[in-house]
């Protein structure tokens, strides 16, 4: 039977330790995108005058919420209950145990779907459901070690190379400097079904003790919002935000596409962009950001201010300057971290 999922995916999947250097010393007003919520409340432990979440739909409030509520009012043993981090047994009794710290809207919402709590929360998302499809494959080939590891090199062999082009991570597995592949705590949440405790650690800060603890000891000011990205940063002050993380936004090969479909006179074919729309829309987590929104946050985001955001390929705003990130990248789905500054703070 197919599975379905309420979420594209479960886990944010891009390196948390790259957004929490990168915002380090920031003390004014962040924005974020909720995504699966690790990142976002990761933002929580660190020094920022107030952040503001903004949820795309529904779903990506409540699960923004359970996350963050947990951390700050469970032991981390029962966060890893509520998060299916555990082996199944308490975890719709810890939830129960939390609901009266949640929201109206997100305790009728999770009442609602707790059959996604009760079945492992961070391995119900539709990323995650691929992952456990590539690991069916794995045993299959016999790809695996003793360990439950799988050696890098054996990812250019026939056999990992046959299955690159049903499972793209395999890409990103192969371009890997091996020391980075052989300890990025998102390459074992990804090749694991049942997690190692102590090498996610290292990875979503709030899948860790120390990430956790920051959360529940800073107490960041913090508001949740469920709106589009466009209509939220057109109500926001001039120059109000000193940081924004965007997560992963749509520019990938299709946009790419869009560029090299220019006419002559720079404006886009029609026909492709409509193309382009149906693919990348209505994603809970990687962003169509088009020329209105890019506006909208130039004119949100001080002078001083930067952005973060994962993409294959260079941003496409023309209000802010971009340069790749250079350092270590643990990430395995969502591209490179490109770094943003408004152009005017180059003027």
């Amino acid at each position: 039977m197919k599975h379905t999922s309420t979420f594209s995916q479960t886990v944010d999947w891009e390196d948390s330790q790259i957004s929490t250097a990168f915002f380090s010393e920031c003390t004014g007003r962040m924005m974020t995108v909720a995504g699966a919520g690790d990142n976002a409340s990761s933002l929580l432990g660190m020094g920022f005058s107030h952040v503001s979440v903004v949820a795309s739909n529904p779903a990506g409030f409540a699960l923004f919420e359970l996350k963050i509520r947990s951390i700050q009012s469970l032991h981390p043993d029962n966060v890893y209950n509520v998060f299916g981090v555990h082996p199944s047994g308490r975890r719709v009794f810890v939830y129960h145990q939390l609901r009266s710290a949640l929201s109206q809207s997100t305790r009728d919402w999770w009442d609602e779907h707790e059959k996604i709590i009760r079945e492992g929360l961070l391995l119900h998302g539709e990323v995650e459901q691929h992952n456990k499809m590539l690991r069916m494959w794995c045993h299959r080939l016999r790809l695996y070690n003793r360990d439950g590891t799988i050696d890098k090199s054996k990812w250019n062999g026939r056999r990992g190379s046959v299955m690159a082009g049903r499972f793209p991570i395999i890409q990103a597995f192969q371009r890997m400097q091996e020391s980075v592949y052989e300890q990025s705590p998102y390459v074992h949440m990804v090749l694991s079904g049942v997690w190692d405790i102590s090498k996610i650690q290292n990875g979503p800060s709030s899948l860790s003790y120390a990430g956790m603890e920051r959360v529940r000891t800073n107490k960041v000011p913090w508001t949740i919002e469920c709106a589009s990205l466009e209509d939220w940063l057109l109500r926001q002050p001039k120059d109000s935000l000193e940081g924004v993380l965007l997560g992963p936004i749509a520019e990938d090969k299709d946009i790419s596409s869009q560029r090299i479909n220019q006419r002559s006179d720079g404006t886009i074919n029609e026909k492709i962009n409509e193309k382009i729309n149906e693919k990348i829309n209505g994603k809970i987590n990687g962003k169509f950001i088009d020329e209105v929104t890019w506006m909208a946050l130039s004119n949100a985001v001080s002078s001083t201010g930067k952005v973060l955001c994962w993409s294959k390929t260079i941003p496409s705003s023309t209000q802010f300057i971009w340069q790749q990130f250079q350092g270590v990248n643990r990430s395995v789905y969502s591209g490179s971290p490109w770094v943003g500054t408004p152009k005017s703070s180059h003027s």
